[in-house]
């Protein structure tokens, strides 16, 4: 008799595990998944659209230079398996071996994620010491280290301010060429 009582309530708890396993554990796994499921569809709605805000790249040079650019809103796209950011109100710093940075501004760039190269547009200044540069275009081709500011550059310096086509600054020498498109304009210096 005591033995049929124990293999009695031994199948009953055998029945309960089974009905606990069916009733709770299989409909939370299936819950579980369809949450993941949810999610990643919701992550590919999300990454449809590749808009980021906020968003900040960091890249430090084998000469211990530096380049930091963010931006308030930026969108991803690929070009031959090469991230492409199309930015909104941008900042990128470059800070020299001495760490004197050349801050830039712009409306909008566009930055390659491979090279590093970025191109800025749209109400363009660039700090450096206490020069600054307005423009409505600037290149930045770290492959070459120069940076081509261009299409109606002002320079105004501590001697006065300067009207050009085209403005060359050399990344590891610092040296600037201020010259004009067409070789018969002349560039336009207004001193202080």
């Amino acid at each position: 008799m005591k033995r049929f009582i124990q293999l009695f309530i031994f199948l009953i708890l055998i029945l309960i595990s089974i009905l606990f396993y069916f009733n709770f554990l299989k409909t939370k796994k299936t819950s579980d998944l369809e949450n993941i499921e949810l999610k990643e569809s919701s992550t590919t709605l999300e990454s449809d659209n590749n808009l980021i805000k906020n968003l900040e790249y960091g890249v430090t040079f084998d000469n211990n230079t530096k380049y930091t650019i963010n931006a308030e809103l930026s969108e991803l796209r690929y070009e031959d398996d090469i991230e492409i950011v199309e930015m909104q109100f941008v900042t990128a710093i470059f800070n020299d071996k001495e760490g004197i940075p050349l801050i830039i501004t712009s409306k909008n760039a566009i930055y390659n994620n491979s090279n590093y190269n970025t191109e800025f547009f749209n109400s363009v200044k660039v700090i450096y010491l206490s020069n600054v540069l307005l423009s409505e275009k600037l290149d930045i081709n770290f492959n070459e280290n120069i940076i081509k500011i261009y299409k109606n550059v002002v320079y105004e310096g501590l001697q006065g301010t300067i009207n050009a086509d085209n403005v060359k600054i050399n990344l590891i020498t610092k040296n600037m060429e201020i010259f004009m498109q067409d070789s018969d304009k002349k560039i336009e210096v207004l001193s202080k």
